[in-house]
């Protein structure tokens, strides 16, 4: 059964509901090919722990009720708090934080069956992305997107903000993070997401009327939907424009000028954030305590230089600096003006279009919209909890074929 690796969450889902196949068999295949890769796309696989859980579904009786993730192993992104796992956002500073509590998404894949397969390494803090599932050694992740580490050569789904709870996911730049999946294909996103959203009280962005309902995407039909080119990020995806065309869609140049802006706007928000997030990481109260000190002034700068990167050191710097008093008008209230013109823009935009085309990842963040990004290297932009029919105009460029 080693080469169940290769199959999708979908497939494998339904193998496991007409008895072809078991959840520890489907274990045992992931365990296999993480064997045949690079081990370091993990922070933590413990393969007996997740083998002895799948071992377990093995027993649970199948009927027409039973959730999709049922017995599928899904590999986590390390800044996701999980109760029996470490959570070290692959840095010093939380390298032995062992969190007393599940994230509420991890709490929701347990309620389905899933198999929690390991933690996936990544960039401090999520300043950056990963490739588990792209190597083969994980069939899906869950992890975080703030401006960008869902474009990752996979599908990367980005669910609009507040259809999936943030509790429990260390924040990066909280008003722009959003938990949701990396997958192989647009139906395997869908599955994973449609285990993790719903309304949660302890997130407080968190939309308690969204409906998020997946059932039909299969049935979408490209044709005749309507869909907008930001001529400002184009990029080099004429074939993509091409392909719509060929399946029936209207593509149509769209110029929002505002948003040449977005990664400025979304740089200025999101250090500023991170700045003030990461405060409390300070060796005290949380975070790796430097034994080279003599004073309080020591402690501080001691710990939080020996624990935090470089990189990450340098966002806390700007972001600092943004939010001083000399800065804060000149740079975050001028960002957080330009952000809601962005919103705006973007929200008269798709009272026109169905979704719009583009290779910029960080205006959807910026106003909170649902964005998928494709294997191929483009993103499109759905309208705020209209996920269901962005999804649907994805699977239907997925299965209408690749671009050559």
């Amino acid at each position: 059964m080693s080469y169940l690796y290769k199959k999708t969450a979908a497939e494998l889902s339904k193998m496991i509901k007409q008895k072809e196949v078991k959840p520890s068999e489907i274990c045992e295949s992931f365990i296999f090919r993480y064997n045949e890769v690079d081990k370091d796309l993990f922070s933590i696989l413990d393969a007996d722990a997740a083998l002895s859980k799948a071992k377990e579904l093995d027993n649970v009786a199948i009927g027409a009720d039973t959730p999709a993730m049922h017995g599928l192993p899904v590999a986590i992104k390390d800044n996701i708090c999980t109760k029996d796992m470490p959570t070290t956002c692959s840095s010093l500073m939380l390298k032995d934080f062992c969190p007393p509590y599940d994230a509420t998404v991890i709490t929701k894949l347990k309620d389905t069956g899933a198999v929690i397969f390991g933690k996936l390494n990544m960039d401090e803090f999520a300043m950056g992305s990963g490739a588990a599932v792209a190597s083969g050694s994980a069939l899906f992740a869950l992890g975080s997107d703030t401006g960008g580490s869902a474009n990752c050569g996979m599908v990367g789904y980005k669910p609009s903000y507040g259809a999936v709870s943030r509790f429990g996911c260390v924040p990066y730049a909280a008003s722009l993070d959003q938990v949701g999946p990396i997958a192989r294909s647009v139906l395997d996103a869908a599955i994973l997401t449609t285990a993790i959203a719903g309304h949660d009280p302890m997130d407080a962005r968190s939309n308690p009327n969204f409906n998020f309902n997946f059932s039909d995407i299969e049935n979408t039909d490209i044709k005749g939907k309507k869909i907008g080119f930001i001529s400002e990020y184009g990029g080099e995806i004429e074939n993509v424009k091409k392909k719509f065309i060929e399946l029936g869609a209207i593509v149509e140049d769209v110029s929002i000028p505002i948003i040449k802006y977005s990664q400025t706007i979304h740089c200025n928000i999101a250090f500023a954030e991170a700045s003030s997030n990461f405060a409390r990481l300070d060796g005290i109260r949380y975070g790796h305590r430097s034994e080279d000190i003599s004073n309080m002034d020591e402690l501080y700068v001691n710990s939080r230089s020996e624990g935090f990167g470089s990189e990450v050191r340098r966002i806390i710097w700007l972001g600092t600096h943004i939010l001083s008093a000399e800065k804060y008008s000149e740079y975050y209230e001028k960002a957080c003006k330009a952000r809601e013109l962005l919103r705006m823009e973007l929200k008269r935009v798709l009272g026109k279009y169905d979704v719009l085309l583009t290779m910029c990842t960080a205006p959807a963040n910026l106003a909170g919209l649902p964005a998928v990004a494709m294997p191929i290297g483009f993103q499109l932009i759905g309208r705020r909890f209209d996920d269901a029919a962005l999804l649907g105009v994805a699977h239907a460029f997925e299965r209408g074929g690749e671009c050559k």
